[in-house]
Formats: structure tokens, sequence, C-alpha cells
């Protein structure tokens, strides 16, 4: 990629160095100044093996996160590029759909009959541009799609490009290539011979020496097959990026004879001077000529174009920013992904530090005592953090590399197949420097903050081994005068500047400064929200509101449970009620990708702290009670998960799918129940279930970190997942097909005005079964363009339908124009009404959704299925001629947009704008009870020669949904990867709980407590600790999903079901909470093989 956010890339690497070098020399400063903390620091990397190495899988998924998004956008955009490339050869530009000016409105020239000009102006393209700069040449061709049949296989395929090329011409910009290497002689090939493309071969089986057959107009045309070429736009592959169409390509007279074309072409391509990759640079300027000579009748009529105008293609240019576009939109959601477990890496790295500091808080103690400074603590740890840091970097690189390759790229592969057949791993040495210094200038500012935070200490405690027992006010320090008065020049860098004047001017603590500072501070954010209209601004200073007055409340003593799940009660209903009530009570905010971080990241901040000063209340399952209510907890429990279930049973999906969450509560409520009955059950599991959560809350903030970690990554894997099996569930069933069972597509080289009687006239498939059909034209994506009046002009679909399409209509509108009792009503008025339209869902859609696909976005308000009628523009560009329209009625959103997709008009509209309607698509509706499926293929088959392909709608919108059901998979699995911080936490954590409990592992075992129950209550732990997480990260993703799914800010008009993927959900819970088992097995093993004796006398 060379662009990253608008930025180059090579400015970023730039950047990145530097800032790495600014590290590498703050470590390097340490090393010379204070070798003795810089040898104390590294010397811990080799006291505990097992643990450093926990460390750096830890510190090193940043750099996996980073590296694995920049690898994925390289692969892309390598691939798109060099498929550009090596399809388009010497093909700059392309000059084609040749259209009459002046076609008077009503005229019956189609589009399709516009297509072709006389071969001579080839010639006198050469002559007028001879001395153009820019231009090195012109190859004509005559592009024509044909069914070709495989007598000897027979295999067939109804569609595929037939080339005719200039062999002169075509040889001299480098002609065409054996897909085995080697240029055949175009010359020399024969009138009766053709060379076939690699698809076309595969699929027909075909070798050379093969005489295949071409149907046109009825007629079967044999060729022999003289070579297997590579399939590139000289040789008829017109369409790349996607499954491979077949194609083949003959000498441009005998295409012309075939067809009844005779001296006529219908694309001239247009080669630039350079070599297939530099002529990119002069496309602009010969693009600017070409159109300043479309636009100038008398250098047409020199060309002997007469009355014709054309287009001016940019095809390698174009094709090449798309590379680089779709690199850059896979980096950026891989990154913005990797996101929520960048962030779970920091808060681990931060972890990490405070245990370590914890683990060596004596000897950190004695060095205070007999003289080392605070920053040399920072300088010890900051040496240490580098090591870890340097050793995370270089293997997170060649794992995010490996990530990609395998997991991104090979699972875009499986996911896609062979409409994804050109993707090639590759990553460029640019994008390997910026994803290390990038990782290692994250962990290693976390790192440093960390250290700074860890050097503040109590000597005197610190080696006794005894808390701080600072007071929670802190004190007031002296007034330094200096420091004032250094502050105020400081002030040009106000956080410099408010820290030497508040910190070491005035010595106020941090508590007096903090919460006040986080008020002013939300106030500001506030007031820029409002006035920008930003939510990621109000919705920041709104959550900064609770945290500043607890902040403050910490200062004057409050009860710190009450307060604290005061504020993770406030976060949670701001962050998790529906957004439209958000929009009633502050009005509309403008939001992007950052929002669902941000929501993420507070959402995850609310459950953490409800969890963590509110989850002792659980030990109370637990207590030893009388027989006659011993099994009170139990019952209880088991009552609420039963009306839990009740209650989503009855609501089921009347309250857009409310009683889902309802189970997922049932789930959570059972779950603790079964706990507490087995505590009464089997008393002997008492103790280890309430160790199990009794312990990880007493140190809440170790506790709050690891299951925030857990929470991030979960919640948004199971927030993609939901709303991605939400969408995918809106398309199932009748509403997703329109009404109509099959859809049908002939070439205008053999077409079919009645279907069902070429079926009859076939004789292998009985009609009958058609009970309605349909016809419309196809989007000609060059020529058509629409508008909201006064807009920008956006490449738009301008569908014609013939009287059948509309007559027969069941598709179900999303919203009709107000005026209109029914869905037929509209139908009729579109078909028999000039001046008014349909228009697919996506175009009037909110940016929730992703507005339109074709860059069409129009502002309709839909309430209660009607809108007030509005009008949209539609123009021919080469032509120039325009129409306005009203639109009567909006499609219904559950129709994908591969079905019905653009503006449909009748047949007069059409005809005034574009010529006769040109009907290429069949919307066939079978009889009750038709297998769509079975009667496609019969189609197909019985009409293989007339060109006709043929599919079952059910069956294309389960190949969509398949994909993208794939592709989901593919960004879970890579989101999966933060999990394994949640993980290594956990086996960190359980690493430092077996020495700093190991007297109290051996009270424990004096008292009573077995082997088994020592391990099992670590066990316990750990598994508490990752189900809080997982549980939290579900149930805040499943709300604020369902929050989503019914706002209209979110899925505008569109009814779109609430369905989380359960399968999907248990799978990836139980495969982090089985993992995080595992990962507490060792060393939980270790905790119960602890001597008694030994551990007593420990120290």
């Amino acid at each position: 990629m060379n662009e990253l956010f608008g930025i180059s890339m090579t400015t970023i690497m730039l950047v990145m160095l530097a800032l790495f070098a600014v590290c590498a020399a703050g470590v390097g400063v340490v090393y010379i100044s204070n070798r003795l903390m810089f040898r104390m620091g590294l010397r811990n990397i080799r006291r505990r093996r097992v643990q450093s190495l926990l460390i750096v899988s830890g510190l090193m998924l940043a750099t996996v996160i980073i590296t694995a998004a920049f690898a994925t956008g390289d692969t892309l955009d390598y691939s798109i590029t060099k498929l550009t490339y090596d399809n388009l050869q010497r093909t700059d530009l392309s000059i084609h759909h040749f259209r009459a000016e002046d076609t008077p409105a009503g005229g019956s020239d189609s589009i399709a009959e516009e297509r072709y000009v006389p071969y001579e102006v080839t010639a006198a393209l050469e002559e007028i541009f001879r001395d153009d700069p820019d231009i090195q040449g012109f190859m004509p061709f005559l592009f024509e799609p044909l069914p070709i049949v495989n007598p000897r296989t027979r295999l067939s395929e109804p569609f595929a490009f037939v080339a005719g090329f200039d062999a002169e011409r075509l040889a001299r910009f480098g002609g065409l290539t054996y897909a085995d290497g080697g240029k055949p002689a175009l010359s020399s090939l024969g009138a009766d011979e053709a060379l076939l493309g690699e698809a076309a071969a595969g699929k027909l089986d075909a070798r050379t020496g093969d005489t295949i057959l071409l149907a046109i107009g009825g007629e079967l045309v044999p060729l022999r097959v003289a070579g297997i070429v590579r399939d590139e736009r000289s040789s008829g592959a017109l369409e790349f990026g996607g499954e491979k169409i077949p194609a083949l390509a003959v000498r441009l007279e005998t295409l012309q004879q075939m067809t009844g074309r005779a001296g006529q072409i219908n694309s001239i391509s247009v080669a630039l001077y350079g070599t297939v990759r530099s002529s990119l640079s002069r496309t602009d300027a010969a693009a600017t000529r070409l159109e300043a000579f479309a636009a100038d009748p008398s250098a047409r009529q020199r060309a002997g174009l007469g009355g014709l105008v054309f287009q001016v293609e940019k095809n390698k240019q174009d094709a090449v920013h798309e590379a680089e576009m779709v690199g850059n939109l896979f980096t950026t959601m891989f990154i913005v992904m990797g996101l929520f477990s960048i962030a779970a890496g920091a808060m681990l790295i931060f972890t990490l530090f405070v245990m370590l500091a914890a683990e060596r808080r004596t000897e950190m103690g004695i060095a205070r005592a007999v003289g080392a400074q605070r920053i040399n603590l920072v300088q010890s740890f900051l040496a240490e953090g580098m090591a870890y840091d340097l050793l995370a970097g270089l293997v997170g690189v060649a794992l995010g590399v490996a990530a990609a390759f395998i997991l991104v790229v090979g699972g875009v592969r499986l996911a896609f197949g062979d409409v994804l057949y050109y993707i090639t791993p590759h990553v460029t040495a640019r994008s390997l420097v910026v994803s290390f210094c990038l990782g290692a200038v994250l962990t290693f500012v976390t790192v440093a903050v960390s250290s700074f935070r860890i050097s503040y200490l109590n000597i005197v405690a610190a080696i006794r081994g005894q808390a701080d027992g600072r007071d929670r006010q802190g004190r007031r320090g002296h007034t330094r005068w200096p420091w004032i008065l250094l502050s105020v020049p400081a002030m040009l860098l106000p956080p410099l500047g408010l820290y030497l004047l508040l910190r070491k001017g005035l010595g106020l603590a941090w508590g007096r400064i903090l919460g006040p500072a986080a008020l002013v501070t939300a106030g500001l954010f506030i007031w820029a929200g409002l006035e920008t209209r930003q939510a990621f601004f109000f919705t920041l200073g709104v959550s900064l509101i609770p945290l500043g007055l607890a902040a403050i409340g910490e200062w004057y003593r409050l009860p710190r449970r009450p307060m604290w799940s005061a504020v993770g009660a406030f976060l949670a209903i701001y962050w998790l009620s529906p957004s439209d009530w958000h929009s009633a009570i502050f009005g509309e905010f403008k939001s992007n990708m950052e929002m669902f971080v941000f929501s993420g990241i507070m959402i995850v901040t609310a459950m953490t702290l409800l969890i963590v000063w509110n989850a002792r209340l659980l030990t109370s399952l637990f207590a030893v009670r009388s027989n006659s209510s011993r099994y009170r907890p139990a019952l209880l429990l088991g009552l609420l998960t039963l009306l839990a279930i009740t209650t989503g049973v009855l609501a089921g999906d009347l309250a857009d799918g409310l009683g889902q969450l309802f189970f997922m509560v049932a789930v959570c409520t059972g779950l603790f129940g079964v706990l507490a009955l087995v505590s009464v059950r089997f008393p002997r599991f008492a103790p280890a279930l309430k160790m199990g959560i009794a312990y990880p809350l007493a140190s809440r903030f170790r506790t709050g970190m690891t299951i925030a970690m857990f929470s991030l990554v979960v919640f948004a894997i199971t927030v993609m997942g939901i709303i991605n099996s939400s969408f995918l569930d809106m398309f199932a069933g009748d509403e997703g097909t329109g009404g109509w069972d099959i859809l049908a597509s002939t070439n205008r080289n053999n077409p079919v005005d009645d279907l069902a009687a070429a079926l009859r006239d076939e004789g292998s498939f009985d009609p009958s079964v058609i009970t309605a059909t349909g016809r419309t034209t196809q989007f000609d994506n060059e020529s058509q363009e629409a508008r909201s009046p006064g807009g920008e002009w956006a490449d738009y679909p301008i569908i014609a339908g013939d009287d059948s399409f509309f007559r027969e209509a069941h598709m179900e509108l999303e919203g009709r124009a107000r005026g209109y009792d029914s869905d037929r009503e509209v139908y009729e008025v579109v078909r028999t009404t000039p001046g008014v339209a349909l228009i697919d869902s996506s175009a009037v859609q909110p940016a929730g959704m992703g507005g339109s696909f074709g860059g069409l976005h129009l502002n309709v308000d839909i309430e209660d299925g009607t809108f007030e009628p509005f009008q949209v523009e539609i123009r021919d560009p080469v032509t120039g001629r325009a129409r306005m329209l009203t639109v009567a009625g909006v499609f219904s959103g559950r129709i994908p947009g591969n079905i019905l997709f653009g503006i449909y008009v009748n047949e007069t509209d059409y005809r005034a704008l574009y010529g006769e309607p040109d009907y290429q698509t069949w919307y066939l509706r079978l009889a009750d009870g038709a297998d769509s499926e079975r009667a496609a293929k019969a189609i197909k088959a019985a009409l293989v020669t007339k060109g006709v392909q043929a599919e079952s709608i059910e069956q294309m919108i389960e190949d969509v949904m398949a994909m993208s059901r794939g592709f989901m998979r593919v960004l879970q699995s890579f989101m999966a990867l933060g999990l394994f911080v949640g993980i290594a936490a956990l086996g960190v954590i359980s690493l430092r709980s077996v020495v700093e409990r190991r007297q109290q592992i051996g009270m424990l075992r004096a008292i009573g407590y077995q082997r088994g129950t020592v391990a099992l209550s670590f066990m316990l732990e750990s598994g508490f600790i990752a189900l809080m997480g997982i549980a939290s990260g579900v149930i805040g993703a499943s709300i604020l999903a369902w929050s989503l799914l019914t706002s209209t800010a979110f899925a505008g008009t569109a009814r779109i079901g609430f369905a989380i993927p359960w399968p999907d959900v248990i799978g990836y819970s139980l495969t982090a909470f089985v993992f995080s088992l595992l990962a507490t097995w060792w060393p939980s093993s270790r905790a119960s093989s602890v001597a008694v004796a030994d551990a007593l006398r420990y120290e």
C-alpha cells in the first residue's frame, strides 16, 4: 500500500522510525548513565523464564495484529494490482460506449445498436494523434458475448466473451501469451481457429486441437482450438477481479463475419508510451486530450464518427486506484477491529508490570533505602521493558505475517472460493518496519507509564512486605515558588504547565487534581460535541462526568462500593440504552467507526466496575446454612431462570428479538443456580467455590483488568457476529426473493423474446411450471447516472421493466409515497404513468447502514411505511440527456442488491433517455412446490445454445450469505487473537499467585484442605475471571447490538430482526474458557504440591 488514512506510508514509516529511535535513545541514556540499574532490569528476565515467556507472548499481540493488518492490505493491494496489469497489459485507456449525440426523445435506436463504429476510425485516430507525446497507438476490438460448446466433453457455457482482434496492431503491443509461456503468431491464426482462454479451457475441459462450437442466432459455428492463452483483456477476459468468465479470441474479420458486423468494432484500446506499469503516469494527460477530442464535433467528424459520441475510460488507473482503496479498506478494517485486542494488550502490559512491582516490592524498598531514587526504579523497569519489547516486536512481526497469510488470506480464499482466485500472499519491507516500530512504540509507552506508576512506594512498608497504607486523600506539599514561576512559560504546553503548577508548585495530591480536571474536560468535550454534532466528543464528555465525580468522592472518602457501583450503573445505562432515546433527548449526532471502539471500551468499563465491586455477593450462594434454608439460593435462582425463559418465549420476536436477551439472562442465572446446588449437594466443593470468587476480588485492580481484557475482545466478536447474523436473517425467506424464483439472462447476439416459447420449441423442459414472468434491462455502469436534484452525479443502475414485470410484481415495498393505499397501486402507477419510478432501499438508508452501494444517497424519512414523494434525476453521461423522476415507492431492504438494485422505470421513461429497452434479464415465478434450483439448471441446459443463464434466486441469496458468514468468521478469528491476551494474563496471575500465597496455601493445608481442593480453588479463580469477562462481553455486546438494530439511526427503515448466532457465541466462549483453565492447570498443580512445612516456613 502507498497510503493509509490519506497519509503516505513512507511518511508513516519515517515517523515511526523516529519515534522508535527516541524510545531506544531513552534506554540508551539509561545504559550510559546508570549501568547498574540497567543490568538489574535485565537480570530479572533470566530469573523467571516461564514468566518472561508469558510476558513476551502478551506484549507481542499488538505487533501481531498491526502486522497482520498491514500484510493483509499489502496482499490485497499487490494481488489486485498484479491482476490489473496482467489483464490489461498495454490497454491504458479504452474508447467505447459509442452513442448518437442527438437521438430524439422517443427514438427507436437501442443502446445495443449504438455501440458499433467503422473499423477505419482506428486509422483516423492514429493519424490525428500521431504526434501526441503520451499516446503510442490504438488497438481496435470487437467484443461479443456468445454461448460456447465443446462437443468432445459435452460441456458448455451459456456465456463467454469473444474478442475479435487486429493481429497486426495487437502484435505491435505485445500480443497474447500462451498459458505455459511463449507468444502465438497472431497473423498465422486461421479464419476457422480460436485461441481459448484458461478459464474457458478449464470449464470446457478443452485442449489444443479440439473443435468448439459458438452459438450465434440459432446457428452453431465450429472453430478449432489453436492454443490455450492467458486470460487478459485482449483475449476476451473483460471482467476480472471476480469469478472467471470464459473467454476466447479470434481474428477481427472472423468475428465480424460470424456476427454480421462486417467492418465494425465496438471498442478501441489506447496504449501509452512506456511499459505495462510505467505508462500509468501518462493516463490523466492522455485522457484529457481524448475527452476534449470527444467533445469537439468537427474532430469527431474528421475521425469518421459522424454524430457519435463516446466515453474514455481510464481502465488501468481506475483499477490500480481501486486496488489501493481495497487494500486501505481492509487494513483500516482490521486495524479498527484489532484496536480492541490492542487495548487489551495495553492493559496486559500495565497489569504485568504492576504485578512485577508487587513481586519485587521488598527488593525495591531495600534499593530505595540504600540510596536509589525513584527515577532509578523507573530506569530499571524501562530497561527490562525494552528487552521484552524488542523480543515481542521481532516475534510479533513474524507471527503477524503468518497470521495474515494463514488466517486472513487463507480464510478469505476459503470463504470466497474462486471469486478471489487471484489472492497472492505479499508483504513489503516498509509495512514490516512500520508494524515493528508502531508495536514497539505502543508497548514502550505503556511500559513507561506503568514504570512511573509503580515507582511510587512507601519504603518502610515495602521492606516489611506490607501495603503502603497511605491516606487515600494524600497530603498537600509545600508551595514551591520556583516551580510556580517555571509553570508560567510552560503553559505554552498546557498539560506540562498545569503539572508544574499544581503538582510541583502547589504540591496538590493527584486526588485533588484529577476529579475537577475530569469535570472541566467533560464540559469542554460536551461543548465541542454540541458545536460540531460529533458523537465522540459529546459521549466522551458525558462519560467523564461520573468518573470525575468518583475521583472527587475518593478524596472525601465516600464509601467506595456504592460510589463505583453507581458509576458503573450510570455508564451501563447511558451506553446500552436505545440510541433513539439519546437522539430524542440530545438531538442527532454524526458518528463513524470510532464510536464502535469507544462504545465497546466504555461498556466494558461499566460492566467491569459492576462486577469487581459487587461480585463478592456471589459468595453468599455457597454459605453454610441450616438444613431448612440451604436449598434457598438454588431454588431462587432456578425460579429466576424459569421466569427469564418464560419471558423470552412469550416475548419472542414481538419486541424486535428482545426475547433472546432473556434467554441469555436465563443462562447466567441457571449457571449460578447449578453451582449453588453443587455446593449444597457436595459440601467439600463449597470452600473452593467461595475462595474462587473471594480471592480474585481481594485484588480488584488485577482482577478488573483481566476481566476487561476478556470482555473487550469477546464484546467486539459478539457485536460483529450478531449484526452480521441479523442482516443475513433479514434476507432469508420469501421476502428476500421478492416473490420470484429464478433469475435468467440472455445476450444481444441470441435474443429471446419469449422464454416460454423457446423452452417449448427446445422440448426438454415443460414451461407450464412457470406461472409468471417479467423482463428488465441490465445495468450499463458507464452510461447511467443519478442524483438528488442539485446534488452530485453517481453511477447508478437505471432499469426498465416491461408491463409484465410491474403487473406481476409481488415485491414488498419498504415505503410508498403518501396518497397510495397499497403496494399494488404503486406498481400500477409506475407501469402506466411516465415520470414515476421505484428505487431500492439502499439509496435512502442512513449512514449507519452503509448507504447506497452505488454512491447515491437520498435524504428520505419513511415513517410507518409512507413518505413524502421525492424527486431523483437520471441522465446518460455520454449524451448529456437527463430526466427528472418522482419516486413513488422504495423496495424492501430484505431484497438483496444482486436481485433488485437501482431505479426502476417503465418503458416510456427509459426510451426517452436511452432508446428502445433491450430486455436481457428475466424474472420467473414457478408453481407452488417446484424446485427452483433444479428448474434453473434445466432451463440453462435447455437453452445453452441461446446463451441463457438461469440461477435460483434462493440459491443466489444463500451463496451471498455463505460468503458473508465465511468472511465474518475470518474477521472474528482475527479479533479472537486478542483472547490470548486474557489467557496469558491468567497464566501470569496464576504463577504469581502460587508465590504470593505460599504461606496461605500452607495454612489451608494445615487446617485440612486437600491437595485437590487447593488445585480446584486456583482453577476456579481463573474460571471465575474468564467467565465474568466472557459473560460481561457477551451480555454488553448483545444489548448494544439489539439497541443498534432497533434504532432508526442505524437500521433506518429496514426491519431487521435480532438474531444471536448461538452456535458461534457458545463456540468461542467455551473455547476461551477451556483454554483459560488449561493456562492455569500447571500453576494450580504446583500450588497443590507445596509441602505444608515448607510453605509455613516460607518468607
